[in-house]
């Protein structure tokens, strides 16, 4: 999920900017371990990606079953990526100046 949220980015930028620092990722369609802070922190990023789509344009890739997000927010970057139309995830990243 890595890669493929930071070829989004690329692909978001038209090739101008690349997403270079640490990333965050969040397979919110793979169920959450049975450790209490993954799954509270599982239950937030859902709540988050949730809240995103509602609010925020969804662009989707040529010919392709995947949509996504890509925006900057307090010093964040967010990548969310929606595929066969139900499968999420969310890759949270620092804005690098």
């Amino acid at each position: 999920m890595d890669g493929i949220a930071r070829a989004l980015y690329f692909w978001h930028h038209q090739g101008t900017r690349k997403l270079l620092g640490s990333l965050h990722v969040w397979p919110l369609f793979l169920p959450p371990t049975k450790h209490a802070d993954a799954l509270s922190m599982s239950g937030q990023m859902t709540r988050w990606l949730r809240e995103d789509l509602a609010r925020r344009p969804l662009h989707r890739l040529p010919g392709n079953a995947l949509c996504y997000q890509v925006f900057e927010e307090d010093d964040l970057i967010v990548v969310n990526i929606v595929f066969a139309d139900s499968q999420q995830a969310c890759a949270i990243g620092a804005l690098q100046s």
